[in-house]
């Protein structure tokens, strides 16, 4: 059984999940529920990033690998981590991820203060086989490059085979370590917050010629880029009035006569007080971007936001 353990990440302040063959993550906006399912996204995909990493650390290191391998793996996962969220965490947070939670193996990332993250495994989590078939396979590769280096033009096959069986055994026991099966992961993201992360990417080269050439698209491709054409006409009206108080105040000073104006500025501010309650904040545009502004007035851009608030943002403008 695997599990995870969040405490004080993000929105999570304290939350300890199971996770089973199919988790349904239930809760309102900005509860956490992205940020949840993006960790186990992460931990269980530390294999896959790490072969990566061993691809290019081996080629980048013909000479002999003298390397204390756990070090290397705690190191690579400090900084992946951090790129992953370098602006997503609170000063004190601790993530635990137990791979195996029978038998006591576990993950787990930490920080005490900004900018300083722990990485720790349970007790030989890492083989330190690895090392030695890492060494294996460092050498196996200098063959192959070596014979390509004196007959560049002459069958490398049987080294070049030699070289991928000695990487695939490494990759097999570097995903026991993390008891994984050996397959691939889709993280499917909110189908609105393109709009977020990329808000103007039709409008620009190379995409900008593409509008001329919607006969060649499936029906989804021309949804989609219709429904980037409404958000940004959406956004030019919201950045002209300063957002959904900004609407507001305009739909009043037209509205006419003055009892018609009071009736209403009283459904528009409860309107936009049960927007509020739904974005678990208010919703600020202007020439820099979009952003949330949380109850405590702290602004968060919108591309920092939860997805849940990015997803909702378009269907409330609208």
């Amino acid at each position: 059984m695997q599990k995870i353990i969040i405490k004080n990440f993000g929105p999570v302040k304290d939350a300890e999940i199971e996770i089973k063959k199919v988790l349904v993550l239930i809760g309102e906006q900005a509860s956490g529920k992205s940020t949840t399912a993006k960790l186990i996204y992460f931990f269980k995909g530390l294999p896959n990033y790490l072969l990566y990493h061993f691809r290019r650390y081996i080629s980048n290191n013909l000479e002999k690998i003298n390397t204390d391998i756990e070090q290397e793996i705690i190191d690579f996962i400090k900084d992946k981590f951090y790129k992953f969220w370098a602006s997503n965490h609170s000063e004190k947070f601790n993530i635990t991820y137990y791979y195996d939670f029978e038998n006591n193996r576990y993950l787990e990332i930490s920080s005490k203060q900004e900018d300083d993250i722990y990485v720790n495994f349970s007790h030989n989590f890492i083989d330190r086989e690895l090392n030695l078939q890492l060494e294996i396979v460092r050498k196996s590769y200098l063959r192959y490059v070596e014979k390509e280096r004196q007959n560049p033009d002459g069958d490398l096959f049987f080294i070049t085979e030699n070289y991928k069986n000695d990487f695939l055994f490494f990759d097999r026991q570097l995903y026991r370590q993390f008891n994984k099966q050996y397959y691939d992961q889709l993280f499917m993201g909110a189908n609105r917050n393109i709009t977020v992360n990329s808000p103007s990417l039709f409008d620009k080269e190379p995409f900008a010629p593409l509008k001329s050439m919607k006969d060649l698209f499936s029906i989804n491709d021309l949804i989609m880029m219709e429904f980037v054409d409404k958000v940004s006409d959406l956004q030019r009206i919201f950045r002209g009035l300063r957002g959904f108080r900004g609407i507001v105040k305009y739909n009043i000073s037209t509205s006419g006569a003055d009892d018609r104006k009071i009736g209403k500025a009283k459904m528009l501010a409860n309107l936009c007080d049960r927007i509020f309650l739904i974005l678990k904040g208010g919703y600020f545009i202007d020439n820099n971007g979009e952003a949330i502004i949380t109850k405590d007035d702290k602004k968060v851009d919108l591309s920092e936001s939860s997805s849940g608030q990015q997803e909702v943002i378009r269907i409330l403008q609208d």
